[in-house]
């Protein structure tokens, strides 16, 4: 009996030898909703496009989320948070910061809307401000925000870079702005240092650069450098800038290298590696390395063709991408993937396929090429992912319970 249960001992403790993750989809409930606490039409007296109409900010409730807008997770400890800004053009004017405070699971504006002044002015159809309210500029506008929004840890502030501003023509800014969660506020860094970013057009209110359709910009915070990684990629070139927010400086790092119009990305620290996802705007799959180990001349490859399991999310646009310092891979969520997502691990270029029950709900409103962006974020500290699907559905948390091993008696 005693041999029996030796041997017993031995399968179990062989075949706990790797970690094993309690891995299971959990609602955060209704307190989550963005559409809980967005501010009704009108509010302070807005109105939108010049128009008189009151700005619309609860009948597009829906657009805050769809209108390829993207997010952002405050990973700092005891006070983690994911935020979602967006809307933009001709979709949404509300250009309020949500932010989901993940201890409560409860959602609150933490900013917003600073609003268009009443009678229009620079914020009518066609003027495209870049900051709002006309009368004094306190906060970006609303826009397509797409991958544009990163967390920097060290300063504990949000990096706005890009968009399609919320105006009729929609142009697409290159303005910079910080948002600190103490006091709360937003600060617009232009005109930045050091290099120009490239610019087509310039918007006829203030003359900020914008790149008109060029390009939908795909950034990502490197805690090693301190820098933040910007790739602009047009018609399959990407263009790489880095920004250093301590002297808010753009740096161009490279001209142009292959690469696909679709794709997010994020840091993996612990390699030094940028990783992204996503297809070019013939429908080819793309997995990119970025490897910034020397921050001043980054090396781009796609490694598509050499890696397994992949086609999936390296398939997807715009999928939700973000590295879990955990276990040292980046996870990987498509839109309306349900309970399905994928973990990669660049040492072996290998994607693993986890189907799991549950899961957000699809959003079925959805453009074709809009994508989840940054509102896919994992929480090393809190051990989940959380993800915004739906500005009116709950979010939902991607729990990953800490690693438990065998072999202690």
């Amino acid at each position: 009996m005693i041999q029996k249960k030796r041997w017993l001992f031995l399968i179990v403790c062989l075949a706990s030898a790797f970690p094993m993750h309690a891995q299971k989809w959990v609602d955060l409930g209704a307190s989550t909703r963005i559409s809980s606490v967005v501010p009704a039409d009108g509010f302070g007296g807005s109105t939108w496009q010049g128009t008189g109409i009151a700005a619309p900010y609860t009948s597009n409730t829906a657009r805050v989320v769809d209108a390829w807008s993207g997010g952002v997770g405050r990973t700092k400890s005891g006070s983690e948070m994911m935020c979602v800004f967006g809307g933009g053009h001709n979709d949404d004017p509300d250009d309020s910061l949500y932010c989901i405070d993940l201890r409560t699971n409860t959602i609150a504006r933490v900013f917003g809307p600073a609003g268009y002044d009443v009678g229009g002015g620079s914020a009518d159809w066609g003027g495209c401000p870049v900051g709002l309210p006309d009368s004094g500029v306190v906060a970006p506008n609303a826009v397509h925000s797409t991958a544009g929004l990163v967390y920097i840890s060290a300063t504990d502030q949000i990096h706005k870079f890009n968009g399609a501003l919320a105006c009729g023509n929609g142009f697409h800014t290159n303005d910079t702005w910080l948002f600190s969660f103490s006091p709360g506020s937003w600060a617009r860094q232009d005109p930045t240092n050091g290099t120009p970013l490239p610019c087509s057009t310039l918007i006829a209110v203030d003359g900020t650069c914008a790149g008109g359709d060029d390009f939908w910009t795909s950034d990502v915070y490197d805690p090693n450098s301190g820098l933040v990684f910007e790739a602009l990629p047009v018609s399959g070139t990407i263009y790489v800038y880095s920004y250093n927010p301590s002297t808010n400086t753009e740096s161009a790092l490279l001209a142009s290298a292959p690469g696909p119009d679709q794709a997010t990305g994020d840091v993996d620290a612990s390699r030094k590696l940028i990783v992204m996802f996503g297809e070019d705007l013939s429908g080819n799959p793309h997995l990119i390395h970025i490897d910034i180990s020397t921050p001043s001349r980054p090396v781009i490859s796609d490694v598509y063709g050499s890696s397994s399991g992949c086609a999936a999310p390296a398939g997807a646009v715009w999928p939700g991408v973000s590295y879990y310092s955990v276990d040292r891979l980046t996870y990987i969520w498509p839109k309306n993937s349900g309970g399905t997502y994928y973990t990669y691990n660049p040492d072996t270029k290998t994607c693993v396929t986890h189907a799991l029950s549950g899961g957000p709900p699809n959003n079925a409103s959805y453009p074709a090429d809009a994508g989840v962006y940054g509102r896919f974020r994992c929480f090393a500290s809190l051990k989940k992912c959380v993800v915004v699907n739906d500005a009116t559905a709950d979010a939902w948390a991607l729990d990953l319970t800490a690693p438990s091993y065998c072999c202690k008696r």
